[in-house]
């Protein structure tokens, strides 16, 4: 009886281990997109456990798990997918779908490679296309400013079409320091699009409706790969594509407006006729009352030259038209865009037209390929010449702008006899206008000859077509009836070949290693070409040939290459700590053969903490991770094509060639080296709170400077390595959801970034200190921030009205105010001292909201400055008490009396203005960049109209507000209006955007 008991408890045992074992079910299929593509390392999980696998490179898994747990298919950029497992469906093909917010969880870094940001070591920051799209400007890195922390971007002028200065962690290098414009600069970014390295201009002249996002890589990790070029940071755009098997989709979008000068308080400032007579009389311009009154008698005018010069308003337009979709084999995008700004001075208008297509083609498993192809135009007029004080905004009001009939005037006779012509005549006499062609193609090929290894080589080719004319026609009245024509034509070949080989693999089930070996290599050919002569006799024969007097020609070329090698390791594991290593070895014909090659490298390390079993489970905390990378980069600084290299001259002496030396070359001139440490953390709370923080240094050593020589040498400079420079800050990003109701579709998520910066001197060329410099220049000091020079104004003597200002110390780069130490004879020279303030603003961001309600939508976004100086050189012009061919401003009037005066302007015997302390003004600003308000109509209506799947309304507005202490025309560029410069301006737009 015992033993048939043992017997039944162990036939029972068997049965219940058969049972168990009889659960374990092994499910195997692939993973899949939603064009068929299998996906690479996509993770197959089991809910509430860490057991997982990843896909091979043919998207295939094979995993082992009890009937009735759950897998949990994902993977970047789609939305993830849950499917518990029962005996009857071991066998699982999944297709994930893409969606919009997963793909905002994707980067692209070094050479194309697509990142989640949570695998993702380096600092990046991604800006979506459809954020970009709408804003009314034709250069879509002004639509930037204020969305990415620490990259700074500002205009330069208000003109149509002008290009702004975009710096990354600020200046980085000497030879940019007191550079007035975007050309030149030796630290800006590196532009990529789709792969293709290519010219910041060209991005300028791309449409943005092509965009699908852009992606700003910020540190060491991020950008060496790239080398050299990407010493100060990479802008990588990427453009949309179409979708294998998907449905042909056509997006059409327009939108008009108009633009007007954003701020007319400089001109609202200037004296009224009566005002200026008035003035001219008290200052004794005017010896007596009865002369001014005849002179009133004599010059009836009360003109505003401002509202004379420029238009009111001026037409916007943009027109947007797009085809994307796909079949089985082929993916395609076609776009066209044409977009328009009419300038509100008259003459300075800007076109441009764009052209895209993107087809990419699976032709084998093994094999597919993809032809990118932009082709843009654009047209800018700048008519009408210089317009300086005395013939432009700053003409005296006394002056009247028309005739008895009330017809505008051409020109105007002054009170001196000569003449001024107005705008819209010189505008028709002045000719000047510039066209831009440029035409990328860029094709690459993928091999995948075994598994786990891909091939892939891509060439790319960016030619460029500038051309330019200028025209004084014979009839313009200061011709003496003889014309003059001048011609420039400039082409611009980069070529670009870059191979690639990739190889992916896994050890165990938690370890990805990814290794990348590269070689690249660019050439740039740009050659120039111009022509100019004059004697022309008719308006309609103005070609060169029919130009008979003084006849001239020149050319240029300028030729350099690249040429580098690199390579770059990842890896992961269990996808909480991760490392990624690279290599780079560049050469650059701009460098001696001594100096040509230098090699450059990063490390990367990064804990994402959230992912530890002690955080997994912690519901409130959505995002954990701490990283680290530093590593090494290099630049040419300032040095151009030809840095390193002595240059001849052509010339003529008694019509004989001659050749003279122009400049020194430095066969020793060696690469500026940058070294980049970051440390970042990224933080998420409550599925509402994403914190962004990074805290950087870069140090750049033997920096590119071109160092004075005596005069006895016959040079003015010598180019050489010689200084160090430091940049340290940090980056900090906050966005919040507020509002996220999606069971009644209300969302409101406000926003803010900012940088702090500090730059400054570490070392300077053999055991200098210290370089002072001019008036209103930057001036080095070791250990110091970059200061501006001016003598520094006290104060208006008030008893005697005399101007003072404080005579320097023994050492300039220190700010001497001692009021024992004073002197009323101005000399610049003598005066000049570090005035204790900086032109470069330490602090830099935007912040602003993005909301929606079922259909409608806002988004604001303001930028902001702070802690710059500006020098409001407008004063010196419009403060004056010798003004009497042009207006002057109403502070003119402040000046002194009479003693016990205290007033900011000197007694009228004496100039009130000199070039000193006085004019610089705090620029820092906050300014609302972009506002949009949108309204899409539901799905349900859209489904009684026929056609249509899609219809928005939306309205823009750019440049609307401006919140500033600095009184000159814009704190953003310091640019001149009493010297003709072009103010900003706001434009207004409103559009509609279909798809069918």
């Amino acid at each position: 009886m015992m033993k048939l008991r043992l017997i039944l408890i162990f036939v029972l045992f068997l049965g219940a281990l058969h049972s168990s074992f009889a659960q374990k079910i092994m499910v195997s299929g692939t993973v899949k997109d939603e064009n068929g593509v299998a996906l690479i390392g996509a993770t197959v999980a089991i809910k509430g456990t860490r057991i997982g696998v990843a896909t091979d490179f043919d998207g295939v898994y094979t995993i082992g798990l009890d009937a009735g747990q759950t897998l949990i298919f994902s993977f970047i950029g789609t939305q993830t997918q849950e499917h518990k497992i029962t005996k009857s469906n071991n066998a699982l093909h999944i297709v994930l779908q893409y969606e919009a917010e997963a793909l905002d969880d994707v980067v692209v870094v070094g050479y194309g490679s697509a990142k989640k940001i949570g695998t993702t070591i380096g600092s990046v920051a991604k800006v979506a296309g459809k954020d970009l799209a709408e804003s009314p400007t034709p250069n879509v890195l002004d639509a930037l400013q204020g969305k990415v922390a620490g990259l700074t971007i500002n205009a330069t002028s208000g003109k149509p079409g002008s290009a702004p200065i975009v710096l990354l962690h600020g200046l980085g290098t000497l030879s940019d320091v007191n550079a007035s414009g975007k050309d030149g600069l030796g630290s800006t970014p590196l532009y990529v699009v789709d792969g293709l390295p290519v010219d910041d201009g060209l991005v300028a002249s791309l449409n943005p409706d092509d965009f699908e996002s852009v992606t700003v890589l910020k540190d060491a990790s991020a950008t060496s790969i790239y080398g050299a070029r990407a010493a100060y940071g990479v802008i990588y755009v990427t453009t949309k594509k179409g979708g294998f098997e998907q449905p042909t989709e056509v997006s059409v979008s327009s939108q008009i407006g108009f633009s007007q000068i954003s701020s007319y308080k400089f001109y609202d400032n200037l004296l009224t006729s009566s005002e200026y007579v008035d003035y001219m009389l008290d200052l004794g311009h005017l010896p007596n009352k009865d002369v001014a009154d005849i002179f009133r008698q004599q010059y009836k005018g009360n003109t505003r030259w401002d509202k004379i010069y420029f238009k009111p308003n001026s037409l916007t337009a943009q027109n947007n038209v797009s085809v994307m979709g796909g079949g089985k084999k082929v993916s395609y995008y076609f776009s066209g865009s044409n977009f328009k700004q009419g300038g509100n001075r008259y003459g300075s208008d800007y076109e441009r037209y764009s052209l895209r297509a993107n087809i990419d083609s699976r032709i084998k498993d093994w094999l597919s390929a993809g032809l990118s192809l932009s082709v843009g135009h654009s047209i800018s007029t700048s008519n009408g010449g210089n317009r300086g004080n005395y013939g432009g905004v700053m003409a005296l009001p006394i002056y009247e702008a028309y005739d008895e009939e009330g017809r505008l005037v051409d020109y105007v006779t002054t009170i001196y006899g000569n003449r001024f012509y107005l705008p819209q005549y010189t505008a028709s006499k002045l000719l000047s206008n510039g066209g831009n062609t440029n035409i990328v193609p860029n094709f690459y090929v993928t091999l995948k000859p075994i598994d786990n290894l891909i091939f892939k080589t891509q060439a790319g080719l960016q030619y460029s077509v500038s051309v330019g004319e200028n025209k004084i026609l014979p009839s313009y009245d200061q011709s003496g009836g003889i014309g003059q024509v001048s011609r420039t034509f400039g082409e611009h070949i980069n070529k670009t070949l870059t191979n690639t080989l990739e190889y992916k693999f896994r050890i165990g089930d938690k370890s990805f290693f990814t290794a990348l070996l590269g070689q690249e290599s660019v050439s740039n050919d740009s050659k120039g070409f111009s022509a100019s002569s004059s004697g022309q006799v008719a308006d309609g024969l103005t070609t060169l040939l029919q130009g008979k007097k003084e006849p001239r020609v020149g050319d240029s070329r300028d030729v350099s290459t690249y040429n580098s090698f690199f390579s770059r390791v990842d890896y992961s594991y269990d996808g909480r700590y991760f490392i990624d290593f690279s290599g780079r070895r560049d050469g650059s014909s701009t460098f001696g053969r001594n100096n040509r090659y230098a090699n450059f490298w990063s490390a990367g390390l990064m804990w994402n903490a959230k992912n530890e079993a002690f955080l997994k489970d912690v519901s409130w905390l959505d995002e954990l991770r701490f990283k680290i990378s530093t590593g090494t980069a290099g630049s040419k600084g300032g040095a151009g094509s030809y840095g390193s290299y002595s240059r001849l001259d052509f010339g003529q002496y008694r019509e004989q060639a001659s050749y003279h030396l122009s400049n020194l070359g430095n066969p020793d001139l060696r690469w500026e080296k940058q070294d980049k440490t970051t440390i970042g953390m990224n933080l998420g709370l409550f599925n509402r709170v994403k914190l962004e923080v990074d805290l950087y240094q870069r140090v750049i050593r033997d920096m590119y400077y071109t160092l004075p020589l005596p005069m006895i040498s016959g040079f003015g400079r010598y180019p050489t390595n010689l200084a160090k420079l430091q940049n340290r800050g940090a980056d900090v990003t906050l966005y919040l959801d507020v509002i996220k109701d999606t069971k009644n579709k209300l969302y409101v998520s406000p926003y803010v970034n900012f940088n702090y910066n500090d730059m400054r001197i570490l070392e300077l060329f053999v055991g200098n200190q210290q370089i002072p410099e001019d008036e209103y220049s930057t001036g080095y000091e070791v250990g110091s921030q970059l200061m501006i020079f001016a003598p520094i104004f006290k104060r208006v003597n008030p008893d005697n009205g005399d101007p003072e200002w404080y005579v320097p110390g023994e050492d300039k780069m220190k700010t001497t105010t001692d009021d024992t130490q004073i002197t009323t004879k101005f000399d610049r020279v003598t005066l000049n001292q570090n005035t204790g303030k900086t032109a470069y603003a330490p602090w830099n961001g935007g912040f602003g909201l993005n909301a929606s309600y079922k259909g409608l939508s806002l988004q604001m976004g303001f930028a902001f400055s702070y802690g710059k100086y500006q020098a409001n050189q407008d004063r010196y012009h419009t403060e004056s008490s010798s003004a009497f061919a042009y207006n002057v401003s109403r502070e003119s009037l402040n000046y002194w009396k009479q003693p016990g005066d205290n007033v900011s302007l000197p007694r009228k015997e004496l100039q009130f203005v000199q070039y000193d302390s006085r004019l610089l003004e705090d620029a820092s600003f906050i300014r609302l960049k972009n506002i949009n308000v949108g309204y899409s109509l539901p799905k349900e209506v859209m489904e009684t109209i026929p056609f249509f799947t899609h219809l928005r309304f939306f309205a823009t507005g750019r440049n609307l507000l401006t919140f500033t202490n600095y009184t000159g025309a814009d704190p953003e560029f310091g640019i001149l209006l009493s010297q003709g410069g072009y103010p900003n301006t706001r434009q207004y737009t409103f559009g509609v955007e279909f798809k069918f």
